[in-house]
């Protein structure tokens, strides 16, 4: 859960049916009445596998960012060797990658924290 732009309290769901790296955003200022806002599909390093964890950082939370987990067999070569970063001031905006390129062959970005004031 995190406050969105707009001063509403928003939800990101992930993954909840393992249906194919998707990420679901919900208006839940009303929690008895939850709207789904955006459906993204995270289909930046495989189709339907892999999606890791979503954590919220930056400045005023104003990202998601995302990682893979997933194995050569599923997702390719190439996979986890960088971390996804979401706007979530403007859920339309493409993702965008930062390169990792200091993990050994076969290693990926597991898991993923920022400080409490959200600096980095």
């Amino acid at each position: 859960d995190y406050l969105g732009p707009d001063g509403k309290y928003m939800t990101c769901l992930v993954d909840p049916d393992d249906n194919g790296n998707r990420l679901f955003y919900y208006d839940t200022q009303d929690p008895r009445n939850p709207k789904k806002m955006v459906e993204i599909h995270a289909n930046w390093e495989a189709a339907g596998d892999g999606l890791g964890q979503v954590r919220p950082g930056g400045q005023n939370w104003q990202y998601h960012l995302v990682t893979w987990h997933c194995a050569d067999l599923y997702c390719g070569k190439n996979h986890g060797d960088g971390l996804y970063f979401l706007n979530t001031s403007n859920l339309s905006l493409q993702a965008f990658k930062v390169p990792l390129p200091m993990l050994s062959k076969g290693g990926f970005a597991r898991d993923v924290a920022f400080d409490p004031l959200g600096a980095g």
